[in-house]
């Protein structure tokens, strides 16, 4: 049989392996690209604080494997001014979901809660998932998943401010509820609903989604 090759993830760019752990790992469905945790100090040129950060290491084939980490955390090459963490990368490997607790990454953040970002690592661009027509949320957000081409991302949150209209009551249900984030629309909206489309009265958690977002 053929033997499968190891190798080495949570390293800096030359090979040199990281100096602290790294962990919370989540792989672009095509395997090019994996984004992961870290408490490290030397993968990027970027990062010398020993808080949580995310990463993506991606690989292309040539004559040989040729890689590369890079920070995601981080916005115009400055690195989170607070822990980040729970990545979620889509196939690709274009879009990265996390959430963070820094105020530096997103223009206007001074909400104090823990937001969810995803990061367009093409554009050089973050995008405020935890925000809607109210502004940022007005509660801690967690736990992001992606779909397959980045345009949903779904995350726990107690925040009561996040609707897609003005028409849609808040949800001050008391609990922490399943949010949907629409990428093309900017929309965020409850998933975690009754048969009736009710709010529920116990917190949901955990999400996961199918890759084209049509199954949560």
């Amino acid at each position: 049989g053929r033997f499968a090759k190891l190798t080495f993830i949570a390293s800096a760019n030359k090979g040199k392996a990281g100096n602290a752990d790294s962990y919370q790992v989540s792989f672009a469905r095509y395997g090019n690209f994996v984004a992961f945790t870290s408490t490290a100090t030397n993968l990027s040129g970027g990062d010398r604080d020993p808080g949580e950060d995310v990463y993506v290491r991606g690989f292309r084939k040539g004559s040989k494997l040729h890689f590369k980490t890079r920070l995601v955390s981080a916005r115009g090459g400055r690195r989170g001014n607070g822990p980040s963490s729970h990545p979620a990368i889509n196939e690709y490997g274009q879009f990265v979901a996390y959430q963070t607790q820094a105020s530096n990454l997103l223009p206007g953040d001074n909400n104090r809660a823990q937001d969810i970002v995803e990061a367009d690592l093409i554009a050089h661009r973050n995008l405020w998932v935890s925000r809607s027509i109210d502004g940022p949320a007005n509660g801690a957000s967690a736990d992001p998943t992606i779909t397959g081409g980045g345009e949903f991302v779904l995350f726990n949150s107690n925040a009561t401010n996040l609707r897609p209209s003005r028409d849609i009551r808040f949800t001050r249900n008391g609990v922490q509820n399943m949010m949907l984030w629409n990428k093309p629309t900017k929309h965020v909206s409850v998933e975690s609903r009754d048969h009736g489309n009710e709010y529920l009265t116990g917190a949901s958690e955990n999400p996961s989604t199918s890759l084209r977002g049509n199954y949560v």
